[in-house]
C-alpha cells in the first residue's frame, strides 16, 4: 500500500503515507533499536487505509479529480 499511496501523491492525490510518509513510530529513526516491530497492528491499520489530506481549499473540482483518479488506479490495480 505504501507503494501506492506514493504513486497517487506523485498523481496529485495527497494522502498521509504517500504524501506526508506516515509510519508507525517504532520505524521512525530516532526510535529504531533492531529489535522487532512492536507497532504491528499500527504498520497493518497505515497499510491498509488511503487517508486523504484534504484542506478547505480543496474545491468540488479537485475532489472530482481525486476520486477520479483513485477509482482509475484501483480499478487498474484490482485488474493487474
Amino acid at each position: 500500500m505504501i507503494r501506492r499511496c506514493s504513486y497517487l501523491a506523485n498523481l496529485g492525490v495527497a494522502n498521509s503515507t504517500g504524501t506526508f510518509k506516515l509510519i508507525p513510530l517504532d520505524q521512525r529513526l530516532p526510535f529504531v533499536d533492531g529489535t522487532p516491530p512492536t507497532c504491528r497492528n499500527a504498520a497493518e491499520l497505515l497499510d491498509g487505509i488511503l487517508a486523504l489530506a484534504i484542506t478547505r481549499h480543496d474545491d468540488e473540482q479537485r475532489l472530482r479529480y481525486y476520486a477520479e483518479t483513485i477509482t482509475r488506479e484501483v480499478t487498474r490495480w484490482d485488474s493487474a
